[in-house]
């Protein structure tokens, strides 16, 4: 699989002059081999989870967890894919305290 390295701009505040009546909004922009591309995203939530991935070698991945307390002991399916094919899949339980799965 490909790993694609860039750089990412996150400014939070950018979109308030086209929509200041929201209160949340972001856009950021992606540069990969120099070409860029900018996202606006919607609104943030108050509920939600952040996952993020760390590769160990070409077998396994560190994968770290963290959720808001209203979703602690939900069931998630984490599936690894490369070019559309299916290589592992995993469910894991959130918890309340920060977590670290190894996984694949």
């Amino acid at each position: 699989c490909n790993i694609y390295i860039g750089t990412l701009t996150f400014n939070p505040f950018a979109m308030k002059r086209f929509f200041p009546q929201e209160k949340v909004y972001i856009q950021f922009d992606i540069t990969v081999d120099g070409n860029s591309k900018s996202f606006t995203l919607p609104r943030s939530e108050v509920r939600g989870l952040v996952m993020q991935a760390e590769v160990l070698g070409h077998e396994s991945i560190m994968l770290h967890v963290d959720c808001t307390p209203d979703m602690t002991g939900e069931m998630l399916g984490v599936a690894l894919t490369c070019r559309g094919e299916l290589y592992g899949f995993q469910t894991i339980e959130t918890s309340s305290q920060p977590q670290v799965f190894l996984i694949f």
